[in-house]
């Protein structure tokens, strides 16, 4: 296959490849698919490549802020072109996500009907809700567990294109356009360190799972985005510190989400600053994964427990078994992924780069 580079980051590329696979090696330690596996290497292994691969959630929020910011820098965000950037995130996302929703039915009711008829079919409300990203808001079960971030993901867009309208209505070099920006980047790390003094609105945004809880992770690089185009001294200062107080009140929190979210967008950071983003990670297999990384992260854990249990039924268990399985799954989920990628993701990135803002 021949990558299409155009336009893209090498090292945010391999930054989301990475990131998705990390998710996966997590959900197949979480699934009990390589029990056996992690206590052979051991617990300081298992932690590395299984135990913090959930932690590959805040790299694709920091690289989701990031690529938002720098796929509308040189843009004036008028009402109309607010909304195009809305509708085009959603084209973008929507029918991939579809599709996996399609798939998650279907494996829930196989496996209600064949293999173990105690679980619960989701309601239609329940259905419905996931198509149109409510599903935390409004307190439901997830039909696959990892949709919870695209709740987010569309929150942060939402509120990411206020920005943009309000930040337009002042020059880019403008003091009234750098508060718009820092105000509302601001907002995210002050919540994050200060949220639990917030009583019941903490409250109400933890039980509705409101953008904010996150926020700052997007917000950071968001700004790793924007200080490519504004290179006044004082917001890349305040860039800067932005990291640097989200990694420090990440280990005052003893928080790995907030510490991975700085460490990625200082990384980030650094390489634009070294001239590194089409240099670092740019190897031909890494970046393919980085291409099909959506659909891997969609897919991954609808696969895992089909292939792992298809798998069980030739082997007995041990390490051996474990590293087959291991081996299975991860081959049976890129391959499906890489498969959804050409069918249903090209060609919805084609029909979005069509709206124009």
């Amino acid at each position: 296959m021949k990558l299409d580079t155009k336009n893209r980051y090498a090292f945010a590329d391999g930054l989301r490849g990475l990131a998705a696979l990390w998710v996966v090696l997590y959900h197949l330690l979480h699934g009990d698919h390589v029990t056996q596996l992690s206590n052979f290497i051991g617990h300081s292994l298992t932690a590395i490549l299984f135990e913090y691969g959930n932690l590959g959630v805040p790299v694709f929020f920091v690289l989701s802020g990031f690529v938002m910011a720098v796929t509308t820098n040189s843009k004036t965000m008028g009402l109309s072109q607010s909304s195009k950037f809305m509708l085009r995130r959603l084209v973008r996302l929507s029918p991939p996500y579809y599709f996996s929703i399609l798939l998650s039915l279907i494996a829930i009711y196989v496996k209600l009907r064949f293999v173990d008829n105690s679980i619960e079919f989701p309601n239609f409300a329940n259905i419905i809700s996931h198509f149109f990203y409510l599903q935390e808001f409004l307190g439901y079960k997830e039909i696959n567990i990892v949709f919870w971030t695209l709740c987010y993901e569309i929150q942060f867009y939402l509120v990411f294109s206020l920005i943009l309208f309000l930040a337009s209505n002042f020059n880019q070099k403008s003091l009234g356009h750098y508060l718009v920006i820092v105000g509302f980047t601001l907002l995210g790390l002050l919540w994050f360190i200060f949220h639990q003094y917030a009583g019941a609105l903490d409250a109400f945004v933890n039980s509705h799972k409101l953008f904010l809880r996150y926020w700052y992770a997007f917000c950071a690089g968001a700004l790793a985005g924007w200080a490519i185009t504004r290179t006044h001294h004082a917001f890349q200062t305040y860039a800067i510190a932005f990291y640097v107080l989200t990694l420090l009140a990440g280990i005052l929190k003893s928080d790995p989400f907030a510490i991975t979210a700085g460490i990625t967008a200082l990384s980030i950071h650094i390489a634009l600053q070294l001239n590194k983003m089409d240099s670092w990670l740019n190897f031909r297999y890494l970046q393919l994964l980085g291409l099909i990384s959506y659909s891997l992260y969609l897919i991954h854990n609808i696969l895992l427990g089909i292939v792992a249990r298809v798998v069980r039924k030739f082997l007995s268990s041990g390490v051996l078994a474990d590293i087959v399985v291991l081996i299975t799954c991860l081959a049976a989920c890129l391959l499906f992924a890489y498969w959804m990628y050409v069918i249903i993701e090209k060609p919805v990135i084609r029909m979005s780069q069509k709206i124009k803002y």
